[in-house]
């Protein structure tokens, strides 16, 4: 496992992550750690963060990361294929979309672009009184030439997905970014994710190269405690077995091993933290007659 440290201010957020890290809240402070992520991804400085000297920071087993090292993806349900095809700088499919230029597989046909190019330059020339040559092709180029959009065998965009398919869509656009890279050491990913099942899991597992953070209210049976941290008036980290086990033997009048506390922990957050689906029309009859 690695130690994560996110700092901002005079806030700390401290845990052990393998791959993923569920960080189940039910207060408003996942959304301090996610702004605290944001901020870390932008160069400008507001004049409120200027005055309280407010500098998110990220430590990876005390190493700390930075721009040049480091790359981040939020994936969102507010993720809009209309506005990520206008490939900005900040575009998810930009990234994905340079790192498919550059595979090996398109440079024979880059180099014939190219050739013909330059065969084009040769016949504009022979009866002009202005030269011309044609830059060679590049990426960055090419990509202005481009116009992307999603197609599932018809041309697609959020409005048209599912909200599985929605987050399916970021997870391999950002798995092919991991699996393709080599510019970055650190790659981290974060999402705000209530309802878990079982497809996106295994979507996001698939994420080998990347540290994932799941910000959610509700434990779920796919957990394993090791993954998992809890926010109540502290962040509460499961990984660490043992300052978990010291602690809670302050409060506890009778002995138990550690594997017993760790079952203690899962009915806990089973039955504090797990929504309950009911049915309106039972729950009147049965509970709330005169």
């Amino acid at each position: 496992m690695n130690s994560f440290k996110l700092t901002n201010g005079s806030k700390l957020w401290e845990f052990q992550i393998e791959q993923m890290k569920y960080i189940i809240d039910t207060s408003n402070e996942w959304f301090s750690m996610v702004q605290a992520l944001r901020q870390f991804n932008i160069k400008d400085k507001s004049e409120y963060r200027e005055e309280y000297d407010l500098k998110a920071q990220i430590f990876i087993d005390e190493n700390v990361l930075n721009m040049r090292n480091s790359i981040f993806f939020e994936i969102s349900d507010s993720y809009s294929v209309i506005e990520d095809r206008k490939l900005n700088s900040k575009s998810l499919m930009l990234k994905y979309l340079e790192l498919k230029l550059q595979n090996q597989e398109c440079f024979e046909s880059i180099s014939t672009i190219d050739i013909l190019l330059s065969a084009l330059a040769e016949e504009i020339n022979e009866s002009s009184i202005v030269k011309v040559l044609f830059d060679s092709t590049g990426v960055k180029q090419l990509l202005k030439m481009l116009t992307s959009f999603y197609e599932d065998e018809l041309q697609m965009d959020e409005y048209d997905l599912s909200f599985n398919d929605l987050f399916r869509l970021q997870i391999q656009m950002i798995r092919y970014i991991a699996e393709n890279q080599s510019k970055y050491d650190h790659i981290i990913v974060y999402l705000k994710l209530n309802v878990l099942n079982q497809n996106i899991l295994a979507e996001l597992q698939s994420l080998k190269d990347c540290k994932i953070l799941i910000f959610t209210n509700q434990y779920n049976s796919l957990m394993n405690l090791k993954d998992i941290c809890l926010i109540q008036k502290e962040l509460i980290d499961f990984a660490d077995e043992e300052y978990f086990y010291h602690q809670f033997t302050r409060y506890s009048f009778d002995y138990y091993t550690i594997e017993e506390v760790q079952m203690m922990i899962q009915k806990y957050l089973k039955e504090n933290y797990t929504q309950k689906y009911t049915d309106i029309y039972q729950e009147l009859e049965h509970f709330y007659k005169d």
